[in-house]
């Protein structure tokens, strides 16, 4: 990373050398209850992920496919739920995110993509990035661009909040108010 970011859903924030200055990650306890309500459930995986590294309990044509379409790193085969969780367990790998993955239709509860539902530790948004920017590293204006409602939390504390041509009108409308209240 050469420049500051907010990522995956404001669970890691990165400054402009490339450090992290702000991360939250899951429970052991709150990733095995994920696992285990989802699990067996057909056309879903649950995904974990440490920064730009992803863990998935099994490999699929669908899963490559769709990660292959994001331009991201294709998820590492675990073999299993069971041992998937060994591995972040036995390793201590901390995780920033759980996404519950649609293989056919996708989630309905609110996402970032159609596809997935992401997860993060509690009190965690995009917004909170920003904070960490401006307030611990010294950020003076942070202009951000958004397109889904998990950019909403972003957006509002960004300086120069911008939104994207295919954003979703919730995230529209809420730039015009930000717009016309800072006028």
């Amino acid at each position: 990373y050469s420049r500051p970011g907010i990522y995956l859903n404001g669970a890691i924030t990165y400054d402009h050398t490339g450090a992290v200055v702000a991360e939250k990650v899951h429970s052991y306890a709150d990733i095995v209850e994920a696992v285990r309500v989802v699990a067996g459930v057909d056309d879903v995986v649950v995904l974990l992920y440490n920064g730009d590294r992803v863990l998935a309990p099994y490999s699929s044509g669908r899963i490559e496919e769709i990660y292959e379409s994001l331009h991201t790193p294709c998820p590492e085969n675990c073999g299993s739920y069971e041992k998937m969780l060994s591995k972040i367990h036995d390793e201590a790998i901390p995780i920033n995110l759980v996404e519950l993955g649609g293989l056919s239709s996708g989630c309905t509860a609110a996402q970032s993509l159609w596809r997935s539902c992401d997860v993060v530790p509690a009190g965690v948004n995009k917004g909170l990035g920003v904070r960490v920017l401006k307030e611990n590293q010294g950020y003076k204006r942070v202009a951000c661009i958004g397109d889904a409602l998990n950019d909403l939390e972003m957006l509002k504390e960004a300086d120069v909040p911008v939104a994207m041509g295919n954003a979703l009108p919730e995230i529209k409308v809420t730039m015009r108010l930000i717009d016309m209240c800072r006028r």
